[in-house]
């Protein structure tokens, strides 16, 4: 009986797990590299019904076609995702926004959320509102 238990403790204790192996390994999608490399804000906003992120990835040098010289542009992706079994992944972008910021939510409710953000020179910053849903966004006009 002995001999039993001494088995089993050890076929048990020798049981390759591998679950439990990490493996690090160099990337080589370079679209990818880029925009990781590139993200200057991210956010998770939570509703009862939604999943919105937001982030702002940093376009090239001089893409804000600025006459002050290498002012950077951003692009600003929008990802909805609802809570289901099978959750319907939504992802948006907006492109050639500068110093996009200020991100929140201004109004939920059960079937829509009001995204609001500014973006432009500091000065005369431009006000933006977006309706979020599980079936889309729409611009709002101000």
């Amino acid at each position: 009986m002995k001999k039993l238990i001494i088995i089993a403790i050890l076929a048990f204790v020798s049981i390759d797990s591998n679950s439990q192996y990490s493996v690090l390994k160099f990337e080589k999608d370079s679209s990818l590299t880029r925009i990781l490399n590139s993200i200057s804000y991210y956010k998770v906003f939570m509703t009862s019904d939604l999943a919105i992120t937001i982030i702002v990835v940093g376009n090239e040098s001089g893409s804000a076609n600025l006459p002050e010289g290498h002012e950077v542009s951003s692009k600003v992706f929008i990802g909805v995702s609802d809570f289901d079994l099978q959750p319907k992944n939504l992802l948006y972008s907006i492109d050639n926004l500068y110093t996009p910021k200020d991100f929140k939510i201004a109004e939920k409710n059960s079937n829509f959320v009001i995204l609001k953000f500014t973006h432009g020179p500091k000065l005369t910053p431009l006000y933006e509102e977006i309706k979020i849903t599980n079936e889309g966004l729409s611009k709002l006009k101000l």
